[in-house]
């Protein structure tokens, strides 16, 4: 599988605190090149989000952060949070396609930031 392709691509959906579901999602990541953790722009999913990571012995500063559905500016309290990862990426929330499934490298303001996170994979 290594061999066809670059890179691959796991979702492992919301990251556990616990139990059999935890211990694999951090397997996984501790064994992967690079992980990423995708949370909305909300300080409570931000904070939310970091407390799972914290209770699951997971080093930020060892992992990618991409903050979705970016309106503006992040708040002061979500800065200081994501900041703590190896790299930052802000996905803008794009209004016309909230809510519709949509490729995110068909967007010029989207794409940008995607091939940020493609380009921080090393």
């Amino acid at each position: 599988l290594g061999i066809e392709f670059d890179y691959i691509i796991l979702d492992l959906g919301r990251l556990e605190s616990f139990g059999s579901v935890c211990n694999i999602q951090v397997g996984l990541i501790r064994a992967s090149n690079q992980s990423f953790v995708v949370s909305n722009a909300s300080y409570a999913d931000v904070r939310s989000t970091f407390t799972r990571m914290l209770t699951s012995k997971l080093k930020v500063n060892s992992l990618g952060w991409i903050v979705n559905m970016v309106n503006g500016r992040l708040d002061e309290r979500v800065l200081q949070v994501v900041e703590q990862a190896e790299s930052t990426v802000q996905i803008p929330l794009i209004k016309d396609c909230y809510g519709n499934i949509f490729d995110l490298s068909a967007n010029r303001k989207t794409s940008a930031q995607l091939d940020l996170a493609i380009r921080s994979i090393g």
